[in-house]
């Protein structure tokens, strides 16, 4: 069982990763720590299945301090008790995703605990999002991209209020970074009502994102889009300025102009689309991690891979 590793201003902190990620997850925590206080105590988890001793063993030589905290949770036992066929996968998504439906059964003897994906650049100290007074089952932002499909897109807007019977769009989250009302969700029964949920929906097109937002509606505090800024949105939907409500709009500008999280969700990445704007962020971070080498490998295989596929479609192309 699972207690604070501190016993005074503990921050608990989850992030999911699989061995393959772990490069990236350590520039998250590079930033996480350079922007934590000695006034704190971050006690850190990392949901795993398959990460590897000598990874573990680096990791925890990365943010090796007085007042941090880095454990490693095996989230197999909570996996193999469903078919793991139910946990769609679809993109760039892989199975990890779905680690946060357990949060609130591995973390009993927690208050609260702050989520954050493993994918973001932290700009500022997280224990000021998780010491503020949630009063219903999650903290979170609004998702500015979601509501720019709603608005550009009939179907989506109709896949939102009828298979995810959502009463009100405006509501829908970005569930990168989370905090979790850890008594309010066991009284919920969040992680049952997770899966069935996602056993009823099949195939939701954010998956566990989609998932959480039908089952919570109505008890979610909503927290400064700073919290979780989109690096995505001006990358992937040009006309967002005319999309997005205005209030929204002024929102996402001034947390885009100064992130406290920076979130790199979405296909595109910093360390493969490194010509993007704020993706020299992530760099600044990458040279405080100890996996600088396999970042690079994962950004120059990325490229190795497109450019054979470039050779091929160009070989056949004049080959007919």
């Amino acid at each position: 069982m699972l207690n604070p590793a501190f016993d005074k201003n503990n921050v608990a902190i989850v992030l999911p990763s699989d061995n393959n990620f772990v490069p990236i997850l350590s520039v998250t925590l590079s930033s996480l720590v350079k922007n934590s206080s000695l006034g704190n105590n971050y006690d850190i988890f990392v949901l795993t299945d398959d990460i590897t001793e000598h990874n573990q063993k680096k990791l925890k030589t990365l943010v090796e301090s007085n007042n941090i905290s880095l454990r490693f949770v095996n989230v197999k036992e909570n996996l193999n008790r469903y078919d793991l066929n139910i946990f769609f996968i679809n993109g760039h998504f892989k199975l990890p995703t779905y680690y946060r439906f357990f949060i609130p059964e591995l973390f009993e003897n927690f208050d609260k605990i702050l989520y954050l994906d493993s994918d973001m650049i932290i700009m500022d100290d997280v224990a000021k999002i998780y010491n503020l007074n949630i009063q219903s089952g999650l903290m979170a932002v609004k998702d500015p991209f979601t509501q720019c499909k709603i608005k550009d897109d009939l179907s989506y807007k109709g896949y939102c209020k009828d298979i995810l019977k959502l009463k009100n769009l405006e509501n829908y989250f970005q569930n990168g970074v989370v905090l979790y009302n850890i008594k309010f969700l066991r009284d919920f029964d969040f992680t049952n009502k997770c899966i069935n949920t996602l056993k009823e929906i099949e195939t939701p097109k954010h998956l566990d994102q989609c998932v959480m937002n039908s089952i919570m509606q109505g008890y979610v505090d909503f927290v400064d889009l700073e919290w979780n800024t989109e690096w995505y949105v001006p990358l992937l939907v040009k006309d967002y300025k005319n999309l997005l409500q205005k209030d929204l709009l002024s929102k996402y500008i001034k947390a885009y102009e100064n992130p406290k999280i920076l979130h790199y969700a979405s296909y595109k990445k910093p360390w493969f689309h490194f010509w993007c704007p704020k993706a020299n962020y992530f760099w600044q971070y990458f040279w405080c991690s100890n996996f600088k080498l396999d970042v690079l490998k994962i950004t120059i295989e990325k490229y190795i891979k497109t450019l054979k596929y470039i050779i091929i479609v160009f070989i056949l192309t004049f080959d007919k």
